[in-house]
């Protein structure tokens, strides 16, 4: 019995050792998650009833913050009052067209073409359409609420927009024969695919996310706070609103949202319920969350922030409603000339609700025709764009989405758009040749102008994609340990909300996206991994988008067209075939016309004449490319009355060369030329590699094929060998090449990437060499990624492998500076955070881990395995029981 305790005991004693060793081990190799929890904003808009939810503008899951909107270094210069002095006091973009949305819903559309009009060129674009591309894809109504992620998302994945003059706003809103419609507008259904189903007319390739800045009101002082409950400084604030400032006046107008109590009637009657109006002065100051009858109030409207006035007066406000300090935004209107100065409102700074959701535009492509689009596809999964983000404790993470394409034809990927929430820098990895996503090439270092929102990241040198899948991964990089990966999720399928959004119509499958943490070498489906509670990603991609042009042929002219026949004699009631042979074989465009001198005599349908009476016409056939004909004089004579045999055919050509894709004629002859049958067969010895029709033979594959020609009367027959050989490209030269920079400057240590661009665009030979002219300064990698290594110039080139031509960018490299080391230098107060987040990270290091106190508010850590790890811990585990097993043996 002793023996026996003594074996238990021993027993629980290893096992207890080795479930603690085994605890410690694993915990020391977790990687923690960062699930991102509902901001109280998404939490009030979610308790509230269905018709409530109707009235306000559905709040984003993700929230930008100061500290992520820009870099560490622009942060602490705008700080230091560095960036931003040459503000001037006021400002405003004038010439924008003035917009009614009248009764509908769309005012979010309305606002978003307006910020389309002010960066471009002035264009007015359609908030029709938008709301009908929008309603296509999202789950909502047309003509109903959206948001300025729903007009960003469809402005990117290919569907819009398009001009005012193609989908006018008064050619689809009609208030007195739509009104069985949502908001009197002509339903989708009602419409003909060439009018919802057009060509786009721009892109936007790059957007920025502005940081939120939320307000509340205690004791008559306005509270600013980020969106996870952080209170900012005014230094903080200050720095914020010259980034707004700073886009209006170099980019153009800011789509932003505020609550409105202004009632806009059909009759052009307009009242302000809550007195926040004042219809003189056309300002506007909303500092309450309540209404009069207590009720929550929130965002319900989007208006376009077009320029500023440091000095407003807090007089122009009504006097029940005034703010504290002077200085408003200039804001146009989507009411026509019913609201405001011909649309024009002031609404002040200190407005509870003016500064939460803030979107604007830095570049748009645009295009007068639909040949001037710059890709010819688009592979995503992120129609829907990015509504959320997840995060991890780690300075770096990879991002990949895996797509199929058609191997057989010729592609290559020439963009990557991106989602960004941090801005430290991204690099773009690509594997042209299968799914797997542990051979990774980097194409692309971008850390310049990154910032929150979305962005088209050009390749220096197209990628030719080769396999039936393909990979573009990103590296997202933070120098703090909070890295994170914008997504598009489905949030009720993935339990993060019961209440239908704008995103249920999200779906995904596993093996599309995919999220790596240990350097691309282990990756994990992001369909599956699990968030706070129950909640898990389901129907979730990753926010990568591949943007690929297809293979240019060259327009190959045609040079010349010859017919089988110059004359021939045919009965009447008779067919002969003439054949057309265009050259070169190549030309891109061989369509041929067909026409007769005389239809009554001859007529004639693809090469086919038929004898109608007695006399001669001559039939031409004209190359529809150059305007280019030959002709066949044709002589009817009266049907004979006794046959004539055949007696032999013969062919214009015994052997003959074709390349494989190509066509070549031969023409047969039967003898005699009156003999009255003369119907034939035409066969190949190879199928495989040549068919042949009706004397048309077609290079199928490499090698040699017989084509034979049978007569039906008599069997007479006669043959062509026929060689085909693969085809040989044309090539077109390299003429130029230039940089996308002329000058640069970056500082020790980073890395930033160089684009060269080929003229023609279609040239044979896209390969270039880079060089460094000292690469002890600098070095530059095959894709063009220079990596600064010390102080100092140095001039990179780049050179054509055809023909040799050169473009240089002169380097200038600096010292590395603190302003990346310290966020907070000259800040006493967030001196003190800093402190703080030290002491955390400190803590960190002894547990090994991180713990969930030490996140914040919306931050709820939950734990991923790092899968690769834990296998080394089986040998020690093995030993540790054969241990114990020789102990237990021992004990008798």
């Amino acid at each position: 019995m002793k023996n026996l305790i003594s074996k238990i005991t021993i027993f629980f004693i290893i096992f207890n050792f080795i479930f603690f060793y085994l605890n410690i081990s694993s915990a020391s190799n977790e990687i923690m998650i960062n699930v991102q929890e509902k901001s109280d904003k998404v939490k009030e808009w979610e308790n509230l009833s269905e018709e409530e939810r109707s009235k306000f503008i559905q709040p984003s899951y993700s929230n930008v913050n100061l500290k992520e909107s820009v870099k560490k270094s622009t942060y602490n210069n705008l700080l230091n009052r560095r960036v931003g002095n040459s503000l001037a006091s006021s400002y405003k973009i004038t010439g924008l067209s003035l917009k009614d949305q009248e009764l509908t819903g769309m005012c979010w559309a309305f606002s978003f073409s307006s910020v389309l009009e002010s960066t471009g060129n002035k264009r007015v674009y359609s908030p029709a359409y938008i709301d009908y591309m929008a309603t296509k894809h999202f789950n909502r109504q047309q003509g109903g609420a959206g948001n300025s992620q729903v007009s960003l998302a469809v402005a990117v994945n290919g569907t819009a927009p398009i001009l005012e003059t193609d989908m006018p706003f008064s050619s689809v809103y009609n208030e007195t024969t739509n009104t069985e419609s949502t908001n009197y507008l002509t339903p989708i259904a009602q419409l003909s695919d060439n009018i919802i189903n057009q060509d786009i007319d721009a892109r936007v390739m790059n957007a920025r996310i502005f940081a939120s800045i939320y307000k509340e009101k205690q004791n008559d002082r306005i509270i600013y706070k980020d969106g996870e409950n952080n209170e900012y400084t005014e230094t903080d604030v200050a720095s914020i609103r010259k980034t707004i400032k700073q886009h209006i006046q170099d980019y153009g107008a800011i789509s932003s949202t505020m609550y409105s109590d202004i009632v806009h009637y059909s009759t052009g009657r307009v009242e302000s319920l809550g007195g926040y109006y004042n219809p003189t002065t056309c300002a506007y100051f909303c500092g309450k969350e309540t209404d009069t009858n207590e009720s929550k109030i929130s965002e319900n409207h989007a208006v376009t922030i077009i320029g500023w006035d440091d000095n407003y007066a807090i007089t122009n406000f009504n006097e029940e409603n005034r703010p504290t300090t002077p200085g408003a935004y200039i804001v146009l209107n989507s009411y026509g000339e019913k609201v405001g100065n011909k649309g024009i409102m002031y609404i002040s700074y200190e407005d509870l609700y003016i500064e939460r959701e803030l979107l604007g535009i830095e570049e748009i492509e645009e295009y007068n025709s639909k040949d001037e689009i710059t890709y010819d596809k688009i592979y995503q999964y992120d129609e829907l764009g990015a509504n959320y983000e997840i995060g991890f404790n780690t300075q770096m993470v990879y991002g990949a989405n895996v797509f199929s394409r058609d191997d057989s034809k010729d592609e290559y990927l020439s963009e990557v758009g991106i989602y960004l929430l941090s801005t430290e820098g991204i690099e773009v990895y690509v594997n042209a040749a299968n799914d797997d996503k542990t051979k990774l090439t980097k194409v692309s270092v971008e850390t310049d102008n990154i910032t929150p929102g979305y962005h088209v990241i050009k390749l220096s040198s197209p990628v030719r994609l080769t396999g039936n899948k393909f990979v573009v991964a990103i590296k997202y990089i933070n120098k703090e340990k909070n890295v994170r990966v914008p997504l598009e999720i489905n949030p009720v399928q993935c339990g993060i909300t019961s209440i239908s959004g704008f995103w249920d119509t999200a779906k995904a499958n596993t093996g599309e996206s995919f999220i790596s943490l240990d350097n691309g070498t282990t990756w994990i489906d992001v369909n599956g991994i699990p968030l706070s509670g129950n909640a898990k990603l389901k129907d979730t991609n990753a926010c990568i988008k591949a943007f690929v042009k297809e293979a240019i042929n060259t327009n190959i002219r045609v040079e010349s067209v010859k017919l089988s026949k110059n004359t021939t004699t045919i009965k009447v009631g008779q067919t002969d075939t003439l054949q057309a042979n265009v050259l070169p074989t190549n030309a891109t465009n061989k369509n041929v016309k067909w026409t007769s001198s005389n239809t009554n005599i001859v007529t004639v349908d693809n090469g086919v004449v038929k004898g109608i009476s007695k006399g001669s016409a001559t039939v031409t056939v004209t190359t529809i490319d150059g305007n280019l004909s030959a002709s066949c004089i044709i002589t009817v004579e009266e049907e004979q009355t006794e046959k004539v045999n055949v007696t032999g055919i013969k062919l214009d050509k015994q052997t003959e060369l074709v390349n494989v894709g190509e066509s070549i004629t031969i023409a047969a002859t039967v003898l005699p030329e009156d003999a009255t049958n003369k119907k034939m067969t035409w066969t190949s010895s190879d199928n495989k590699i040549a068919k042949v029709e009706n004397g048309i033979v077609t290079g199928i594959s490499k090698g040699i094929a017989v084509i034979t020609v049978l007569t039906v009367d008599g069997s007479y027959k006669a043959t062509c060998s026929v060689t085909v050989k693969e085809a040989e490209q044309q090539t077109i030269n390299v003429k130029d090449v230039s940089l996308n920079k002329d000058t640069l400057e970056i500082e020790v240590g980073d890395e930033t990437n160089l684009v060269a661009k080929i003229t023609p665009l279609n040239a044979t030979n896209q390969k270039v060499k880079w060089t460094s002219s000292n690469t002890d300064v600098a070095t530059i990698s095959d894709t063009g990624i220079i990596k600064a290594i010390k102080e100092g110039t140095a001039k990179i080139t780049v050179t054509t492998l055809d023909g040799a031509y050169t473009a240089t960018c002169l380097l200038k490299v600096n010292k590395k500076t603190n302003t990346d080391d310290d966020i907070y230098k000259d800040n006493e107060i967030t001196k003190q955070e800093n402190n703080n987040q030290n002491k955390v990270e400190n803590e960190e290091s002894k547990n090994n881990t991180i713990n969930s106190a030490t996140e914040t508010k919306s931050k709820a850590p939950n734990v991923l395995p790092n899968t690769g790890s834990a296998m080394a811990f089986i040998p020690i585990v093995i030993v540790i029981l054969a241990i114990v097993g020789a102990i237990l043996y021992k004990i008798k």
